[in-house]
C-alpha cells in the first residue's frame, strides 16, 4: 500500500518537526458545477518536488485546502500557516479515510462515473498505484502516483 492510517497518524504527530518544500509547479485542474453544487479537482506534482509518495500527499492535501478556501498561493503565507493548514487537512484523512487500494484502470473507471469533466486518460496509467481515501455519496477523494508525478483526486457535491 502506497500510504496508510499509521503513516498519516505518524505525520500529523510529527508535523512541528518536519520541513515541507514550498511548491509551486502543482497541475490543477478543476471543475465546478454551482447548479449541481458539484466540485472536482485533479492535483498533480511532479515526483521530482518529494521525497516520498507520503510528502506528495501532504503537499498536494495543502495545495487542495488553499484552492478550497480561496486563498493566495504565496510561499510566505503557506510557511507561516502550514502547520495549522495541515493539521487541519491531515487529521480529517488520518479519523475518516478508508486507505483501500484500487488499479489504475478502476480509479479512472470510478472518476469518470463522476462526470466531472477532468481529463484523467493520460494521467493515470495503468499501472499506477492508488489510493482510496473517501468513498461516499457525496465525497471521493483517491491519491495515486505514477513513476513521473504523485496526483490527488477530490470530487465533492453539497446537495
Amino acid at each position: 500500500m502506497i500510504i496508510n492510517r499509521e503513516q498519516i497518524t505518524s505525520i500529523l504527530h510529527h508535523l512541528h518537526t518536519k520541513e515541507f518544500l514550498f511548491a509551486d509547479e502543482f497541475r490543477i485542474q478543476a471543475y465546478i458545477d454551482p447548479a449541481s453544487e458539484v466540485s472536482s479537482y485533479f492535483i498533480s506534482l511532479n515526483r521530482g518536488y518529494v521525497n516520498t509518495i507520503i510528502e506528495g500527499f501532504i503537499l498536494l492535501l495543502e495545495r487542495l485546502e488553499y484552492i478550497e478556501e480561496e486563498w493566495e498561493w504565496d510561499k510566505t503565507l503557506v510557511e507561516h500557516n502550514r502547520i495549522n493548514v495541515l493539521y487541519k487537512a491531515v487529521y480529517y484523512v488520518m479519523k475518516n479515510g478508508l486507505f483501500e487500494e484500487i488499479s489504475g484502470t478502476t480509479a479512472v473507471k470510478k472518476m469518470n462515473e463522476m462526470n466531472a469533466d477532468i481529463e484523467l486518460e493520460h494521467e493515470i496509467a495503468n499501472d499506477s498505484n492508488n489510493v482510496v481515501i473517501f468513498d461516499d455519496w457525496n465525497l471521493f477523494q483517491l491519491l495515486g502516483h505514477t513513476e513521473e508525478i504523485v496526483y490527488l483526486y477530490i470530487w465533492y457535491t453539497t446537495a
